[in-house]
């Protein structure tokens, strides 16, 4: 319904504690018309070698991988229209359970219509992608989300129509609806799966990995 939107967290710099407490704040300009059930998470992992860069993508449109994408729902839907701008907060507080406790705030600007929701990470709702599109994780050399944008062409704005042979408006609902003809091996059944957390802390390569540096990511999309 939107385009997704980035948060990068720089690992040389990064002190601990700043992975403590993390605010994102975003703005989403919808696309088209359509309620917003929540917001959809994942990561991409760029490793800067002294040679060449690899980037690790946890995005939909890529393999799976450990981390899969998560889905954080609101309490309500909000309705928006296409030129509509949706603004809020996503919040990140460290816990003892080596997790983090989600506050997602998001508001339609044009009409004061606001929603929120506190979640827990380690109990998040996972959506898998049944795509399986090449190359496999790790063997890229620049972030697959962003591309995901930068080569699709341009939008429209005020009609939300794509312009490079992209859908009208990238969500995982497309995603997902294009995929239901392929199945995994390894997908863990929805109504037995186990919580699965990753704290960004945790995403700090070994020393030996760490060439030059790493930065992480995060990227926001709508959930429609």
């Amino acid at each position: 319904m939107a385009k997704s939107v980035k948060y990068t967290v720089n690992f040389l710099d990064a002190k601990e504690t700043d992975l403590h407490r993390i605010e994102i704040p975003f703005s989403f300009h919808m696309l088209h018309s359509g309620l917003v059930h929540g917001l959809a998470f994942w990561f991409d992992v760029a490793f800067i070698g002294s040679i060449m860069t690899v980037w690790l993508s946890t995005s939909p449109t890529e393999p799976l991988t450990h981390w899969y994408q998560v889905r954080c729902l609101l309490q309500s839907p909000l309705f928006t229209k296409a030129g509509d701008t949706l603004s809020g907060t996503v919040l990140l507080i460290a816990n003892k359970r080596q997790s983090y406790d989600i506050s997602i705030v998001a508001q339609v600007d044009q009409t004061g219509s606001k929603s929120s929701n506190l979640l827990d990470l380690k109990n998040p709702f996972f959506r898998y992608t049944g795509s399986t599109p090449s190359p496999p994780p790790g063997s890229h050399y620049s972030s697959p989300s962003e591309n995901m944008w930068n080569t699709s062409g341009g939008y429209s704005m005020n009609t939300g129509m794509a312009m490079g042979g992209m859908p009208t408006a990238y969500d995982l609902s497309s995603v997902i609806a294009g995929s239901s003809g392929i199945s995994h091996s390894n997908l863990i059944p929805l109504g037995e799966q186990q919580a699965v957390a990753c704290s960004p802390a945790s995403l700090r390569p070994e020393p030996q990995d760490l060439r030059h540096g790493t930065s992480s990511n995060t990227t926001i999309s709508i959930l429609s």
